[in-house]
């Protein structure tokens, strides 16, 4: 009876640990391809780097947004991320980039300004904030390819 105990009470622990680890911000949609989350985290945390960009440079690829359960959560730069504003997420872009996001489908455009890091996804170029989503039209197919701009 002892060792039954002690093996649900070894369990038990076990299961509490593993409820309460990180998962991944964002999840797969199969067939899909989970970008390394240590890697995105340590890109975010590396702010000084040298940008590796040009002011204008054009970037083709598809496109996502967040989900609602989203709204309130802190982002990679430590701004609070609201649905309403036109903010989106990029892999490399320093915080605080101005970029015109174009859907390739019906040539709608919104500018965004890159608050957080990701998307997760490797086929994906860039998650928008759901007011950015809304502006490009894109709610209802839910990712687009989309043309990326430099701005500022």
């Amino acid at each position: 009876m002892f060792i039954l105990k002690s093996i649900l009470l070894a369990g038990t622990i076990l299961l509490i640990f593993t409820a309460c680890s990180s998962s991944l911000r964002f999840t797969s949609i199969v067939g899909e391809d989970i970008v390394d989350s240590d890697k995105s985290l340590e890109q975010s945390k590396d702010l000084k780097a040298e940008p590796d960009f040009k002011t204008h440079e054009k970037i083709r690829g598809i496109a996502s947004y967040y989900a609602d359960k989203f709204h309130g959560r802190k982002t990679s730069s430590g701004e609070i991320y609201n649905k309403n504003f036109f903010t989106a997420a990029h892999r490399t872009l320093p915080f605080g980039t101005k970029v015109k996001v174009t859907n390739l489908k019906n040539s709608r455009e919104v500018i965004v300004i890159i608050n957080d890091r990701g998307p997760m996804i490797t086929k994906r170029v860039i998650d928008l904030s759901r007011a950015a989503a809304e502006q490009i039209d894109m709610i209802y197919d839910g990712i687009v390819e989309v043309e990326i701009e430099i701005i500022e």
